[in-house]
């Protein structure tokens, strides 16, 4: 498959773009992840916090 300069261009620029996205999903996903955690431990449900750690 051969692409012109410019669609390939265009192609490179979606995917670090969705690559920026899914990092910025992920990192809020891991901070979600920790809160809850937090939460967990606080009131004591330590057993259900280390089985998602």
């Amino acid at each position: 498959m051969t692409m012109e300069l410019p669609h390939l261009i265009s192609w490179l620029q979606q995917l670090c773009n969705k690559g920026v996205t899914l990092n910025q999903i992920l990192t809020s996903l891991q901070k979600d992840l920790l809160d809850a955690a937090a939460a967990g431990m606080k009131s004591g449900m330590i057993l259900l916090c280390a089985m998602l750690l």
